[in-house]
């Protein structure tokens, strides 16, 4: 099948001159070249999209960290971070100051338009997993540097630890004019969760490392008081790249209106849709960003990206599509919104993240992904039920037939009963059918074997742990 690729043209120069660099400076992308007979010294805008592709298998473990930096030279890393591991073991990425300047230029646009620290007195609490991991080292860094900026903001560093965080919610919070909380949306959550309602009112959020829906977001802005005009903000950020995209109030607002099954959602992600993607404003000047769909139309995302190992056309398996500001300005219009689309700034370039595609569990050789459970367990109506935490995990029977179980984290002091477990089945059912359809396949073939198993665990039994970083929504096979 040939191979369609749909980018912004803004940005192509600076991605040739990334590419251009890396064939003369980084070993493992000149062995990547001279496999696939690419000519690193004719690397021009008409052969960029030509130039092979990164991945895991082919870069990443074929080739030692050094390798992959700029001279084959270590010390080019100022900063060595580790991935989260969702998809296997953990990745090491370095990172110099140029990966620096570019966390202070988005934490800046952020900072600057939703929470307002070049004119308030703004404490972040990071929240985010320190030490090895890249998250709240790669918040800390970029946040810090706006000080130079003319930001007014300290930062408290207390991490992954809730009893940390209250702490210093409860010690200095009130010193400033607002507290900005920043962590992965479960851990957020739960640590909301936990808090005394005075404590948490009129917390704003950032948040990363994974999606999340309205309802999620509706259901924390009840925890910090419906009456308090809440400021969030969802970055698409990677251990590979850093920052990538952020939501502006413009993607929220248009996410907001672009409900499943609208005119308006159909045109923005797709008729196939079942649920919302991830929509984001990013920097086409940085972060270059091509659609591949020449395996058959997944819509792979390749990045490149300059810094320390420089990425070119780098496929991280996250799916999406990408629009210019052209682009989105006349899906607005064409949908009556002609104020948005005025809107729209004129050099913006915007993504849609679908998602993953390598964190799956397989039941019956399906692949089971957790993206349209979390409509249910986000559900306002189960809100003082479960706490909104789940793992999906393929196992055997005691038939030894597959089974697709579904762990589910309560809510604090809930119990369990049967009529909940029968609503959570129907509706896990109704959600992965709309959403896939190898499920729905398997439920037209198998029937009530198809059907998840409901298994109810007490409140914190999902809190992460030393060794878990991220919450796993998916914990495979057992």
């Amino acid at each position: 099948m040939t191979q369609q690729q749909l980018h912004a043209p803004a940005g192509l120069a600076q991605a040739v001159t990334v590419a251009r660099k890396a064939a003369a400076q980084v070993p493992a992308y000149r062995a990547l070249l001279a496999v696939h007979h690419a000519d690193g010294e004719r690397i021009d805008s008409s052969s960029f999209a030509a130039l092979p592709q990164m991945t895991k298998g082919n870069y990443l473990t074929a080739h030692s960290p050094a390798q992959r930096l700029r001279h084959g030279e270590p010390t080019v890393a100022a900063t060595w971070s580790a991935s989260s591991g969702s998809s296997g073991m953990p990745t090491f990425w370095p990172r110099d100051e140029q990966a620096t300047a570019d966390s202070v230029e988005f934490f800046d646009r952020i900072f600057s338009e939703h929470f307002r620290s070049l004119d308030e007195r703004v404490l972040l609490v990071n929240a985010f997993a320190m030490g090895q991991w890249v998250g709240g080292i790669y918040t800390h860094e970029g946040v810090r540097g706006l000080r130079e900026l003319g930001h007014q903001i300290s930062v408290a560093t207390p991490g992954m630890n809730i009893d940390a965080v209250l702490a210093w919610l409860s010690g200095i919070g009130d010193q400033y004019d607002s507290v900005v909380l920043a962590g992965y949306p479960p851990f957020v959550k739960q640590v909301l969760q936990e808090s005394p309602p005075a404590l948490r009112k009129g917390i704003k959020i950032l948040l990363a490392g994974e999606t999340i829906t309205e309802a999620w977001r509706d259901s924390v802005h009840r925890l910090v008081g419906a009456d308090t005009e809440l400021q969030s903000c969802l970055l698409y950020g990677t251990a590979d790249a850093g920052v990538m995209g952020f939501e502006s109030r413009l993607t929220q607002t248009i996410r907001r209106l672009a409900v499943i099954g609208s005119p308006l959602a159909d045109d923005l992600y797709g008729p196939a849709v079942s649920v919302a993607p991830t929509f984001v404003e990013y920097d086409p000047y940085r972060r270059y960003v091509e659609v591949d769909t020449s395996d058959g139309g997944d819509g792979y995302l390749l990045f490149t990206i300059d810094g320390a190992a420089p990425l070119v056309r780098y496929r991280i398996n996250d799916t999406g599509r990408i629009l210019d500001a052209g682009a989105l300005a006349e899906i607005l219009r064409a949908n009556g919104f002609d104020e948005l689309a005025g809107a729209v700034p004129p050099h913006a370039a915007y993504l849609v993240l679908f998602g993953r595609t390598d964190v799956a569990a397989t039941f019956y050789s399906a692949n089971i992904y957790p993206q349209p459970l979390h409509a249910v367990f986000d559900d306002v109506a189960l809100a003082q039920r479960v706490s909104g935490r789940f793992v999906i995990t393929s196992t055997d029977g005691a038939d030894a037939a597959p089974q697709l179980v579904v762990g589910v984290e309560l809510a604090i002091g809930a119990d369990p009963d049967e009529c909940l477990r029968t609503h959570l089945v129907q509706a896990c059912s109704a959600a992965l059918a709309n959403g896939n359809s190898e499920y729905r396949s398997l439920l037209d073939t198998h029937g009530p074997a198809a059907l998840p198993v409901i298994e109810f665990c007490d409140y914190g039994a999902f809190a992460a742990g030393d060794a878990q970083v991220k919450h796993r929504w998916v914990g495979g096979a057992r």
